[in-house]
């Protein structure tokens, strides 16, 4: 596509950037190598099966390295109009409390954070 004038550029930016910022929750998975090695696959089950059993509206989506091996799982959680935070150690055991804190932030409109989890990092 070639871009003459300054419209079409924002009319594409505007579509790019509705693609990476959903206009509801969004919980990504990372599922490069390491988040693989360290149970990712099982993290992302547990997220499906609890927004499904729970009804909690949020896209879910496997992402690619994070770039923290170490600390693999992670997990970032996007709300619109908060900053993202990124959970780290996740494990399957885990999924039921995050959908729970999704679906709490969006019903009152409080910021997401997990008080009872010290490897909470937020960008």
């Amino acid at each position: 596509m070639r871009i003459n004038d300054l419209d079409t550029l924002n009319d594409i930016r505007e579509t790019g950037l509705t693609k990476l910022l959903h206009s509801g929750p969004r919980i990504g998975v990372g599922m490069g190598t390491c988040g693989l090695g360290n149970g990712a696959q099982a993290v992302y089950d547990a997220l499906r099966t609890a927004l499904d059993e729970k009804g909690v509206e949020a896209h879910l989506g496997p992402v690619g390295c994070f770039g923290y091996c170490a600390v693999e799982p992670l997990v970032n959680v996007y709300i619109p109009g908060q900053p993202m935070v990124i959970l780290s150690r996740v494990t399957a055991d885990d999924a039921y409390y995050i959908v729970d804190q999704v679906a709490v932030s969006v019903q009152k409109g409080e910021d997401f954070f997990f008080q009872e989890n010290p490897t909470v990092v937020t960008t």
